[in-house]
């Protein structure tokens, strides 16, 4: 009883400074935001649906300055519209009051509630009820509450967007069959703790921490393909440790570099250095020199082509040398490598083939270098297919067969 008397005095002294709602805000524009910064304030959906429906039973000239917005309806009215016995709507104004978002006039929580309007359609003297001007007195204070619950919720909707796009590179690099069974395990075991959906419940502390250690783990997995040109200190130092990649649920290292996993995985690819494995000009010069052949896809125009290849992304340029492994013949390495590129950028290998052959190898292969760009720059692309094909036909006029593929796009 003492912490009630305690909630309704400091109710009651709060309700006293209220002096009109800022000006051009409502007080419908008001319950929207007691809806969104419903948490902030620790109320439960009941007490803000309560809150709500006492608000939009008074009028503007009660929420001006001088005036005090009062609501008298029964608690019987309200139990017969709502189903809630008298005692629980009790405990929910209690717990408003406690809140301070409402006062108790003149005793009103026990005593019959009256209110009668004058000619002049203000609150006559000597009303009882609920009184509102505790919330009207917050009402800054709410509005601020509420921009700040939007800033949070874009800040989560942008992180678990990075999430999924970690997601997708972890998922792509997992498929490399250079990839020691040690870190492919490890990234399995994160992929299974990464959201697949965006799902508000989610804390930001948990997405923050799935963030950090899937960016260390991708620079792990790129340094054991050869993607990096030396590691770092601290991982030549731990180059005798198994399992440079972070485990799940284990604190990480400040360094992210290459282990004894990395070293497997260059034992696998023939104890070449990431030098030789990315030798890409005479690989290129190689692929060059059979484009005569009739049935070649590779394009006449020698010079821009191979300029367009030197200048590839690194992954690109790993999958050529993995191809390269498995097959000695130019037209199959570049398809091999050029289908395990775009299956990282959600394309699929029939859409890639009708892109080439609308379109050309060296457009469609610059349009997902581009394409590649754009995402690693965080941009949010909801169809890659269509964005691909803009990408192929901004470089130039439409080939034969393009509108048959704009409707698969």
């Amino acid at each position: 009883m003492k912490a009630f008397s305690e909630a309704r005095a400091a109710s009651a002294e709060l309700a006293a400074t209220f002096r009109g709602l800022p000006p051009g805000y409502s007080r419908f524009q008001l319950c929207d935001d007691l809806k969104i910064a419903r948490e902030d304030l620790g109320i439960d959906s009941d007490s803000i649906w309560l809150l709500e429906f006492y608000i939009k039973r008074t009028k503007d000239q009660d929420w001006v300055a001088g005036a005090e917005p009062i609501a008298a309806w029964p608690r019987f009215e309200i139990s017969s519209i709502t189903g809630w016995s008298d005692d629980k709507i009790a405990r929910i104004e209690e717990r408003l009051c406690a809140a301070r978002l409402l006062a108790f006039k003149m005793g009103s929580a026990s005593c019959k509630r009256r209110a009668y309007r004058g000619e002049d359609g203000f609150m006559m003297e000597g009303a009882t009820g609920v009184s509102l001007a505790p919330v009207g007195a917050r009402a800054a204070e709410i509005r601020a509450l509420h921009h700040e619950r939007i800033l949070q919720i874009a800040k989560k909707r942008e992180a678990l967007g990075e999430v999924f796009r970690l997601r997708a590179d972890l998922h792509h690099y997992g498929e490399l069959k250079t990839l020691p069974d040690s870190a492919r395990e490890r990234i399995l075991e994160l992929l299974d703790r990464m959201p697949r959906r965006r799902d508000a419940r989610i804390e930001m502390k948990l997405i923050r921490e799935l963030i950090e250690r899937a960016r260390c783990m991708i620079k792990s997995i790129r340094a054991m393909v050869g993607l990096c040109d030396r590691p770092t200190e601290q991982s030549e130092a731990a180059g005798g440790q198994r399992g440079s990649l972070p485990a799940v649920g284990e604190p990480q290292a400040d360094n992210c570099g290459v282990s004894a996993d990395a070293a497997q995985s260059r034992e696998y690819m023939g104890g070449r250095s990431s030098s030789a494995i990315l030798d890409i000009k005479r690989s290129m010069f190689r692929i060059g020199a059979v484009h005569k052949q009739p049935e070649s896809i590779i394009p006449k125009e020698d010079h821009e082509f191979l300029l367009l290849l030197r200048a590839a992304p690194d992954l690109f340029k790993a999958y050529i040398e993995q191809a390269q492994s498995q097959s000695n013949r130019p037209d199959e390495v570049l398809r091999t490598a050029t289908e395990r590129y775009a299956l990282g950028l959600c394309l699929s290998t029939s859409y890639v083939g009708k892109l080439v052959k609308s379109f050309g190898f060296t457009r469609t292969l610059r349009a997902l270098f581009d394409l590649a760009r754009m995402l690693e720059k965080g941009s949010r692309i909801n169809n890659p297919a269509g964005y691909a094909l803009s990408l192929v036909r901004r470089s130039g006029g439409a080939l034969r067969s393009s509108s048959r593929i704009g409707r698969t796009a």
